[in-house]
Order: C-alpha cells, then structure tokens, then sequence
C-alpha cells in the first residue's frame, strides 16, 4: 500500500508541475499601474514587457476585438506591443480581420498625476482617459511642458496616468471636413478619439507622407470650422505592426 501512495503522489507532482509549465505559456499583464500613488511627475523609463506573447490579448486581458482599440485595456495593450518591441509608444491606426494596425515610435514615458491633467484642462475628469479628448488635449499639454512636441496616455492607475510624450515631425490643425471626407465616420469635433477619426487621421498623414498620426487638440477655426490638432509621426523612426488580438 505504501509503495502505491508513494506512486500516486509522485504521479499528482508531475500532473501540478506539468500544468504550472503550461500555464506559464502565455502570461496575462494586469490592466493598470497600481493603487500606489507616484511619488511625483517624473520620467519613467520605457520597459520592456515580462513577456513576449503572440497577440494583444496577452498585453491585457481587457483587449478581446479589434473594436476596442482605444479603449483603455487596448491602448495598454499597443503600448505594451511596441515597448517590448524596443519603441516607447504604441497606437492604433487602423482596424483590421482580427488585427489592429499600430504604430510604433519612440516616446518618452511619464508619470503624471490625474490631478494635474485636470488642472490643464478642466474637462479632463473622465475615466476613460485613451478616448477622452480633453484629457488627450491635457496629456498633450503637460507633455509640452516637458519640450515635447506631443503626447498621448498609454496606461492608468488609481491617481495616476503613465503617457509617452514624443517629437513630431509634423503638426496643424486639419479640418474635420477633410478627415469626414476620408471616413465618413469621423463625423464630429467629439469623435476625435474614436477607431473612425483615428484611421482618417491615419489617411490625412499618409497624405501628408507620414508614418500616421493622432489628435492631440480639438477647435474652432474660422473660416474652416472644426478641426483637429494633429501629430504625425515620423516614418523613418516608426513602424507599423498588424497587431493581432490573439
């Protein structure tokens, strides 16, 4: 009896360490940066993911389809693609069968408080911070006040976003009846953040012999009406990915 107990718990240790194996496959990163609030607005240094994984799902257990990519689990997602890539920023430009088209280039990451990009722009109290374009115009500024060109959130925690603030090459305000024409979409002032105006920005820089592009800042022009603050990215030092969701 004891030679048989002795079998049946080496067979169960095999079993668990097998499955531990199995289970280290593919790891899934917690969505967020923590409920530690930052010890100040400080640069943090772009990282490389634990783990190399196949598809966004793996970045953030949030990213599930292409038609969330910009929300907030997405958007953590691309960045976490493109960081453990060797860039400093990620962000969707267009959707495709099971993949988004994300642009990678180099950024810098910081921290900044909530609170601050409130004090930047007072319309920045949303949650959801990737598709809010007050809070996009808030990250933009507070980036400016580094000596960056732009910015753009790619993670958020309790009191805190983390944004990669990045030099483009190229920024103007670009009517939204252009970016309409391109998506048609892409239909108002308060869609700038959406997959829609994403992908006609994405065509308005490629016009423009950019990598691709996003809104920064959203207002009104006379005589073109609407428009949209944006940056496009440099090709020579970005890339593009066909980020599939698994």
């Amino acid at each position: 009896m004891t030679a048989i107990a002795n079998r049946k718990g080496m067979l169960g240790a095999v079993v668990a360490m097998f499955m531990a194996v199995a289970a280290a496959g593919c790891a899934v990163e917690e969505d967020g940066l923590g409920a530690a609030a930052p010890a100040g607005d400080e640069p943090v240094a772009a990282q490389e993911s634990e783990v190399s994984c196949n598809g966004l799902l793996c970045y953030s257990s949030g990213c599930t389809s292409v038609g969330l990519a910009r929300t907030g689990a997405c958007v953590a997602a691309e960045s976490r693609w493109c960081r453990d890539r060797g860039f400093g920023m990620g962000v969707s430009q267009q959707l495709g069968n099971g993949v988004i088209g994300t642009l990678c280039a180099p950024a810098t990451q910081k921290r900044i408080w909530k609170s601050t990009l409130t004090a930047r722009h007072s319309g920045c109290t949303s949650t959801t911070l990737p598709q809010d374009p007050n809070c996009m115009a808030a990250v933009h500024r507070e980036c400016q006040s580094f000596g960056f060109t732009g910015g753009i959130s790619q993670e958020e925690g309790a009191w805190d976003v983390t944004a990669a603030c990045f030099n483009a090459p190229f920024y103007a305000d670009i009517p939204l009846s252009e970016l309409t024409a391109r998506h048609p979409g892409c239909a108002s002032a308060g869609q700038s953040q959406t997959n829609d105006c994403v992908a006609a920005i994405d065509g308005a820089c490629h016009a423009r012999n950019y990598a691709g592009g996003i809104a920064q800042e959203v207002g009104y022009r006379w005589p073109l009406g609407w428009v949209f603050g944006v940056a496009c990215f440099d090709a020579a030092t970005s890339f593009r990915y066909d980020a599939p969701i698994l």
